[in-house]
């Protein structure tokens, strides 16, 4: 019988908790990648509860795949601070770049690509620029498109948004 592979197209699976539990208990495999190297871990971080995060890092999830912290950053449900340390906690570098693993750049390679802290001040978080800024995130990081760095910091783009609070963070 062939591996199961739950990949982003069916990770559907992170809103039901018996059916993930199911699909790993028959094999699934939690770091399999999208074309844009997403994991069903980077679905559960963003849209899922904290028991299916937890599910699929304690049945192997790498907090290091995924985009984990850019994805926890655009949680709407409130907890991003907790994701994001849970993720720390579990390796997720604080200044990787959005879209930096070579299964990705085929895809997003002409595409402006930052740290989580670029996208918590692009989406005015400031509960995870606190976080990421407390574990050491740069807010010098350029953003990156081809092979080049352009000149947009997290720092700029918080001051473009006129975002007093997240200025405050980051100085």
């Amino acid at each position: 019988m062939p591996a199961l592979t739950l990949t982003t197209g069916n990770s559907f699976a992170v809103a039901n908790e018996s059916l993930l539990d199911s699909l790993l208990h028959r094999g699934a495999h939690p770091n399999a990648l999208s074309c844009t190297a997403e994991t069903p871990l980077s679905v559960a971080v963003r849209e899922g509860s904290i028991g299916s995060i937890m599910k699929l890092l304690d049945a192997g999830g790498d907090a290091r795949l995924g985009n984990l912290l850019h994805r926890a950053v655009e949680r709407t449900s409130g907890d991003s601070r907790q994701v994001l340390e849970l993720l720390i906690s579990r390796g997720a570098a604080v200044d990787q770049i959005e879209y930096d693993h070579p299964v990705a750049q085929q895809l997003r390679y002409g595409f402006p690509r930052g740290t989580a802290l670029h996208k918590a001040c692009k989406l005015g978080n400031a509960d995870a620029v606190a976080v990421l800024r407390a574990h050491g995130a740069s807010v010098n990081c350029k953003l990156r498109q081809y092979n080049s760095e352009i000149d947009v910091t997290p720092f700029g783009i918080a001051e473009s948004k006129d975002n007093q609070e997240i200025i405050a963070m980051l100085r």
